[in-house]
Order: C-alpha cells, then sequence, then structure tokens
C-alpha cells in the first residue's frame, strides 16, 4: 500500500505538471513542422523557377545565336570557305553571360547534305557528322519551319551530356527553308547555372531527364559517373539522390519536344532546424518542469503521504488488536483532524469491546449458573416424580391384589370403583410423567417426527376424562404434522384441561377443528366457556 500511494502520487503531481506542457508543446511542434515544412517547399518551389528561369534563359540565348547569324546574311549563296567561317564565328563566339555555347555545329541543307561543319575538338569528316548530329531524326521536321531540340546524349569519350538544336534557314526573298543550322549544346553551362545557385548549406539543384538520368548537378562526377535517379511523384520528405533524407521538390522543364525534371532538394535537419530548436527548447522546458514537479511532489509527498502512510500502519495495528496505539499528528489542518478523530474513535473503540468483554464475561457466568439450575432442576424433577410415583404404584399393586384375592364377594358397584382407581392412578402417573417432561421444556429439543394429531388428540381427552357434562368434539379429522411429539401433547393438554377446569356452563362443550393455510395447518380448541378476560391477553402465553 506505501508503495502504491507514494507511486500514484508522484505519477500524479508529475502528470499535472509536465501533461498539459507535453500536449501544448506537441501541439506546438506539430503545426511548426508542417508550417515550416511548407515553407520549405515553397522556398524550393521558388528557387526552381529561378532556376527554370536561367536554364530557359539559357537555351533562348543558344537559339537565337543560331539564328543571328543567317538573320542578315543568304548562307546559301555563301561559297564553302565563307560558310565555315561563319560557323566558325558562331562556335567560337563567347556570350557575355555564358561563354562558349554549342561543342560542334553544322550547316545542312534538305537533301540531307552537309554543307559544312566546325567543331571545338578540330574537324572531322562529313560521314562522322551525319552520324553525330542523326540527320535523320529531325531533318524533315525542320524543313517543315519547326525548330527542333533533341533528346539528350552523352560524349563517349568524355561522358558529358548535349542536346542537339536544329533551326530552319530560309530563303531571303521567298522565305522557303533550304536548309538548317544544327548545333550541339554544351549542357556544361546548366552545371555551371545549377551550381551557382545557392539552396541553404547543403541544399542542391539537378535536372533529370526522361530516363532518368542526372544531366546537370553541381558534382559533375555525379553526370559523368552515368547517375540514375526516379524522381518522386510527391513533394515532400523523400530519399534524395544521395540516399540520404531531404525535403524535394520537383518541377518540370519543358525544351521543345523534350521534358526534363528539375529537383531541388534540402537535408532535413537544414530545411526544418527551427522546428529542431523548437523541439529541444520544449524538451528543456518539459525537463525543468518535470524537475519542479518532482520537487514539489516531494514536498507535497512529506505533507500529505506521509501522515496518510502513519494512520494506515495504525489502522493495521488496531487491525491486529493493539487498540492502544494513537496517532501523533499535531498539524491543524484537515488530516490532522482526521487523525484525533482517529484517536477518538480508537478510544469509543477501546470502551465499547471493554464493554463487551465485560458483558460476555457476565453471560458467561449467567450460563454457568443457568446449567447449575437445570441440573438441579433435573435432579428435583426426577427425585419427585420418583417420589410420587412410589405411593402410585403401591395403590396400583393394592388395588391389584384386592381384586385377585376378593374379587368373587365385591359386587359390581365396588368393583367399578376399583376400575376408577386404577384409571385415576393411571392418569396421576401420566401428569406425573408430564411434569417432568415440562421441566425440560426449552432445554433438551426432542426428535422432529410425524405425529398423528387424531391419535394425540383422542390420547390427551382420555388422560385428562373430562366430566359427563362436558363434551369433547373433533369435527373434522385432523391432519399429520411434523414435530415434537411431548410438546404438541402438553399443548392440547393444556388447552382441554383448562377449558374443562374453568367451565361454567351445565352443558359444556370443546370444539376441535382445523384449517389448511396452504403452507400450515391451523388448529382451532373452542369452548362455551367464560374465556379470557382482555387484560389477561398479553399474559396467555406466561405464567399467571
Amino acid at each position: 500500500m506505501k508503495k502504491g500511494i507514494r507511486k500514484r502520487f508522484r505519477v500524479a503531481c508529475i502528470g499535472m505538471g509536465v501533461g498539459p506542457l507535453l500536449v501544448i508543446g506537441f501541439v506546438i511542434s506539430w503545426q511548426s513542422y508542417k508550417t515550416q515544412l511548407e515553407q520549405a517547399k515553397i522556398y524550393q518551389r521558388e528557387v526552381n523557377r529561378r532556376a527554370a528561369v536561367e536554364i530557359a534563359s539559357f537555351i533562348n540565348t543558344a537559339e537565337d545565336h543560331l539564328r543571328a547569324m543567317f538573320r542578315f546574311q543568304d548562307l546559301k549563296s555563301l561559297n564553302p570557305s565563307r560558310q565555315s567561317e561563319i560557323l566558325s564565328q558562331i562556335l567560337t563566339h563567347k556570350d557575355a553571360l555564358y561563354n562558349n555555347l554549342f561543342y560542334d555545329i553544322a550547316l545542312i541543307d534538305c537533301n540531307e547534305e552537309i554543307l559544312s561543319y566546325n567543331s571545338l575538338y578540330g574537324n572531322t569528316s562529313r560521314r562522322h557528322y551525319s552520324e553525330r548530329f542523326r540527320v535523320n531524326d529531325f531533318l524533315s521536321e525542320v524543313c517543315s519551319n519547326s525548330t527542333y531540340y533533341g533528346p539528350i546524349d552523352f560524349e563517349e569519350d568524355t561522358g558529358e551530356p548535349f542536346m542537339t538544336i536544329a533551326v530552319p534557314i530560309t530563303e531571303v526573298r521567298s522565305g522557303h527553308v533550304w536548309g538548317t543550322i544544327a548545333a550541339h549544346i554544351r549542357f556544361k553551362v546548366i552545371w555551371d547555372i545549377v551550381g551557382g545557385i545557392e539552396i541553404g548549406e547543403k541544399g542542391l539543384v539537378y535536372l533529370v531527364d526522361q530516363q532518368n538520368r542526372v544531366v546537370a548537378h553541381p558534382d559533375p562526377s555525379v553526370v559523368l559517373l552515368g547517375t540514375r535517379f526516379q524522381v518522386p511523384a510527391k513533394d515532400g520528405i523523400q530519399k534524395g539522390s544521395a540516399g540520404n533524407t531531404v525535403i524535394l521538390v520537383s518541377d518540370f522543364i519543358f525544351i521543345g519536344q523534350q521534358t526534363l525534371r528539375l529537383v531541388t532538394e534540402r537535408p532535413v535537419k537544414e530545411a526544418m532546424s527551427l522546428t529542431f530548436a523548437m523541439l529541444w527548447q520544449i524538451f528543456i522546458i518539459i525537463f525543468l518542469a518535470l524537475a519542479v514537479s518532482l520537487l514539489f511532489g516531494l514536498i507535497a509527498e512529506r505533507q500529505i503521504v506521509k501522515p496518510v502512510e502513519l494512520l494506515a500502519k495504525m489502522a493495521l495495528e488496531i487491525g491486529a488488536g493493539d487498540l492502544t496505539q494513537q496517532v501523533k499528528y499535531d498539524q491543524k489542518n484537515e488530516i490532522g483532524d482526521l487523525a484525533g478523530a482517529f484517536n477518538i474513535m480508537t478510544g469509543k473503540l477501546q470502551k465499547t469491546i471493554s464493554s463487551m468483554e465485560q458483558q460476555i464475561r457476565e453471560r458467561k457466568q449467567a450460563m454457568k449458573e443457568l446449567e447449575v439450575a437445570n441440573t438441579e432442576l433435573d435432579d428435583f424433577a426426577y427425585i419427585v416424580s420418583h417420589d410420587l410415583k412410589a405411593p402410585l404404584r403401591g395403590i396400583s399393586q393394592l388395588s391389584g391384589w384386592i381384586v385377585k384375592d376378593y374379587g368373587d364377594v365385591i359386587d359390581e358397584a365396588g368393583k367399578e370403583l376399583i376400575d376408577l382407581l386404577m384409571r385415576r392412578v393411571v392418569r396421576m402417573h401420566r401428569l406425573i410423567e408430564g411434569v417432568l417432561q415440562y421441566s425440560k421444556v426449552g432445554r433438551i429439543r426432542e426428535t422432529i417426527q410425524s405425529v398423528d394429531l387424531n391419535a394425540l388428540v383422542a390420547e390427551v381427552v382420555d388422560t385428562v376424562d373430562p366430566p359427563d357434562n362436558i363434551r369433547v368434539t373433533v369435527e373434522e379429522r385432523l391432519p399429520t404434522v411434523r414435530g415434537e411429539m411431548i410438546r404438541l401433547k402438553q399443548v392440547f393438554q393444556n388447552l382441554i384441561d383448562n377449558a374443562v377446569k374453568f367451565m361454567d356452563k351445565k352443558d359444556g362443550e370443546i370444539n376441535i377443528s382445523c384449517v389448511n393455510d396452504g403452507t400450515h395447518w391451523k388448529i382451532i380448541v373452542s369452548d362455551n366457556g367464560p374465556g379470557i378476560e382482555k387484560i389477561y391477553h398479553e399474559k396467555i402465553f406466561k405464567i399467571f
């Protein structure tokens, strides 16, 4: 019990002190987590938009550079040397923002003939350029006056990615498309773009093509090693390209016919730094609250739990029988009042128990005296019955001798008198037996047995022997009941004998009847005598 109440009290103190803070801290942390996560995604989407604008600007710049060279010159009318010179100028031109834009460039007519070509890696054969540019993939589209952007390929030697761009060339006068300028855009410029975008300390911006290949990354080795990354369909906390847990946001970029995924990611620890800092602050606050709760709990425990334990200890000792114990607690509070009431209760309990013990002793003494009185009563009844039975036996024997010796000289009247004497002797014997049995009433239980009340009443009437002017009538057959025969006989004998004794009518009548009440029998003994006055009704079942 001691450990139980202390444990519950401490848990209650901690619960009241720390519980609300835990709930509030959880709610605040959850709201902060959701808010900061949403803010992080908004921030990274903004970074994505900025990167997409810069990448689109670079692509547009590359396309503009190609178109600028033939917008005011009729390349078709120039000789091959001049065409090669113009292509070289385009290839070696250094843009103010992006420096060199292309790896190589070629002039191709709509008949699939490569008219001129140039490369940063030196001149190569027309066959090489035909295979490198895959003219058949785009020429028909470009000759239909559409700009073509090809899928991203990788250099076999260096592993660097590039994209094919082909713009249609029209005749100055007629406006018909006669050929195209095709070039390979340097994706290394896009590396510089995504590498130059800052997104926190460890955030990344990179580009993934439709084959899940990383084609632009701040770390060139990721691209050169042919890294692939399946971009998750849903923004939020995901596994990043390096396998770590990050907040990842992606957007689609459309370059001509090609679709790329622009991805930004930041480590969760960095992106959610404010939430983690708040969690630490909440943890510190909860720890301090726990310490304060324990301190106040210990103080309150001494003021509340210890007195209760003292009361419990006293109650156990009192329950074991030691009523001399007193609770020693004199503080003026509710527990002090309880301790005082406890002491008063034990004092009254002592007096009550002492009184009960005295009553028990007196009752035991009375029982001993009653046992002695009962023994003496048994002895007295036995002696009296024995002394009374002795003369009756003498009278009975004497009457028998008279009948035997002088029966032939005694007339009928004398014989009737002797017979009446014998019956009176038998009646007196029965009365003596009844007195002996009556002395045992209430002290000795007789065996319960089936008693035929018809036979019992007939025997009682014969014992009482009412005079000729009193008639005893049994109106209907009496039942057979279970009970003590002697006590039932005493009841009927007392009732009939009293009716005979106090009969004041010339023709007396005693009626005995019965009624079945379902669960028991009701026996009715009535007479036409004077009855018992009302003032004595309460004494009927007492000796008076």
